[in-house]
């Protein structure tokens, strides 16, 4: 299966904020107009062409993403934390229960890389975690495109939180989860929760530079919808 190191550190990018301002001599109370979410020109039109990715880094998906989001704060768009819908029976997952707070995330991510050098039984995964190995699983979150096939993606990172990688913040290890299509690539959805199924792995995903584990699930996806 194809891999690749992912660091989701979202540096320099600047986000304007569209203002409004009252035109000259209107006599009536401002009206703000509605805030409208447009896609950037690499998503619009069929035959446009994918922005570049560099796979060793996230920098060019984040750009990219980041490209309509003029006006829009992170505020707008609220961390996920709900039970998804499981369509085909799958094991419903919500972040909580994929979350590592309190526990010694560093040593935990570092026995993934360099298992030989602990004991056994020693920083593991707790078994709320451990226990969706290779099973088939559903989590709700935001995608971040990675590889495109035409205007599909065969991979993707699920977020759990948007402001983690487009609003200048670092979403922690245990926020989001490198997706690889098996089979048909899937349609992209962009900035609203989509529900993602497929099969959950406990895998380091390292940066290839610091050689540092930046993440630690992977799912081989099968279907993507949108979280009504």
């Amino acid at each position: 299966m194809k891999s690749h190191s992912v660091l989701l550190v979202a540096s320099g990018l600047v986000l304007g904020l569209a203002g409004c301002s009252d035109p000259a001599g209107a006599a009536t109370a401002e009206v703000q107009e509605p805030v409208v979410i447009e896609q950037g020109p690499a998503f619009t039109d069929p035959g446009t062409t994918p922005p570049p990715k560099d796979e060793s880094s996230t920098d060019a998906a984040i750009s990219s993403v980041a490209e309509g989001l003029d006006g829009m704060t992170a505020e707008d768009f609220p961390v996920v934390d709900v039970t998804p819908e499981a369509p085909d029976g799958e094991i419903p997952v919500p972040w909580s229960d994929l979350s590592m707070e309190g526990l010694p995330v560093e040593d935990i991510l570092d026995r993934l890389i360099f298992p030989d050098e602990y004991e056994e039984g020693e920083f593991e995964f707790p078994e709320r975690i451990s226990g969706l190995e290779g099973k088939d699983v559903a989590v709700v979150g935001y995608m971040i495109p990675l590889d495109w096939e035409g205007d599909n993606l065969t991979s993707f990172m699920l977020v759990r939180d948007f402001a983690g990688c487009c609003f200048g913040g670092q979403a922690q290890p245990d926020e989001w989860i490198e997706v690889i299509m098996d089979g048909d690539a899937a349609p992209y959805i962009p900035w609203v929760p989509v529900t993602v199924t497929g099969t959950f792995h406990i895998e380091a995903i390292e940066d290839e530079l610091s050689g540092i584990a930046t993440g630690c699930f992977r799912m081989e996806g099968n279907s993507v919808g949108e979280e009504v």
